[in-house]
C-alpha cells in the first residue's frame, strides 16, 4: 500500500505514515514498495523503500522524514533493491542490497562505512541473542550459471562463517526455496519465512 502501519501488540491500527495507495512519484519520496523498517536508539525510523524506490528514509519517531539517501544504481551507497534492513546494538545500519549482491553498511547518518559483496543475493538479516548476523541468501548467482539455492549464513561480529543452514530437497520439510524473511527469537531459534 506504499505506506507504513503500526500496531498495538493486541493488533489495533496506532498510525499510518504516508498514503495508503499512493506511491511516492518522484526520486526518493516515500514511499514506493518499502520492504523494511528497523530502529535506532536514537528512536529514529530507517525504512528501506525498496522494490522502487531503491532508498533508505530517516523517519523521527512521530513520522517525519529526516533525511534520505541511496537511489538506484550499483554505486557503493546506492541500492538495487534494498530488501532488508537491520540496525546493531551499536547503531550499525546494515542493508542487504539484493540484486548487487551485497550488504552496505551505515552510520545513522547515512554515511557509508563498508561494503561486503556476496556471490548470491542477500536476502534478510536478522541478529541473534549473541549478535551474531543471520544473513539470507537468496538462489540466484551473481554470474549466470546453476541455480544454488538458498542458505541461512551465521556470522559472527568479525564477519567470519559460523554456521550454514542449508537443503535442496524442497520436498522434505527443513530445506530452504525461497525464504524471504529471518527472525530469531531470544532463545536463539531460528524462523525462516518461505515465500513458494
Amino acid at each position: 500500500a506504499h505506506a507504513i502501519f503500526q500496531y498495538s501488540a493486541t493488533g489495533e491500527l496506532l498510525r499510518t505514515i504516508g498514503t495508503p495507495g499512493q506511491p511516492g512519484t518522484q526520486a526518493g519520496q516515500p514511499f514506493n514498495r518499502p520492504t523494511a523498517i528497523a530502529f535506532a536508539s536514537t528512536g529514529d525510523l530507517y525504512v528501506a523503500d525498496g522494490y522502487t524506490n531503491s532508498h533508505i528514509h530517516c523517519l523521527s519517531p512521530d513520522g517525519e522524514v529526516r533525511f534520505t539517501w541511496g537511489g538506484g544504481g550499483d554505486a557503493a551507497g546506492h541500492f538495487n533493491i534494498p530488501h532488508s534492513i537491520l540496525i546493531t546494538r551499536d547503531d550499525r545500519i546494515l542493508v542487504a542490497d539484493r540484486e548487487n549482491c551485497r550488504l552496505q553498511t551505515f552510520d545513522l547518518s547515512g554515511k557509508l562505512m563498508a561494503v561486503r559483496d556476496f556471490d548470491r543475493r542477500p536476502v534478510a538479516l536478522a541478529l541473534d541473542p549473541e549478535d551474531n548476523l543471520f544473513l539470507v541468501e537468496g538462489g540466484v548467482p551473481r554470474a549466470a550459471g546453476e541455480w544454488p539455492g538458498v542458505r541461512v549464513c551465521a556470522y559472527d561480529q568479525k564477519g567470519e562463517l559460523l554456521t550454514t543452514i542449508e537443503g535442496t530437497d524442497f520436498e522434505k520439510p527443513g530445506s530452504l526455496y525461497t525464504v524471504h524473511g529471518i527472525a530469531i527469537d531470544s532463545a536463539g531459534n531460528v524462523y525462516c519465512a518461505e515465500l513458494n
